[in-house]
């Protein structure tokens, strides 16, 4: 959106490119135009979970993602990080 209110659209055009097909280019430079600001950030901003996981140029950075948080998730270590303070505060350990 920076790009098209500073009349830069030729480049708002490459970069999209990078991201979406020639349909989805479409679909999101229309919604831009939407006069209303609500409205066409709604429209923008939908995009579903095949699409995040499955688009060939976002998918690796998304299943990267995912596994992060998973395994974040799945190994605990947000309780350890969560109370590390509290659990090396006891055994004598200052933060200095």
């Amino acid at each position: 959106m920076f790009l098209r209110e500073k009349g830069r659209e030729e480049e708002l055009l490459v970069l999209m490119k990078k991201y979406y097909s020639g349909m989805e280019i479409k679909r999101r430079i229309d919604a831009l135009e939407v006069s209303d600001a609500d409205e066409g950030d709604k429209v923008a901003q939908e995009v579903s979970m095949k699409e995040t996981f499955f688009d060939p140029k976002i998918r690796k950075a998304a299943w990267v993602g995912f596994f992060f948080v998973f395994f974040q998730q799945f190994t605990g270590i947000n309780s350890i990080l969560f109370f590390s303070a509290q659990l090396f505060g006891g055994g004598g350990l200052t933060g200095n």
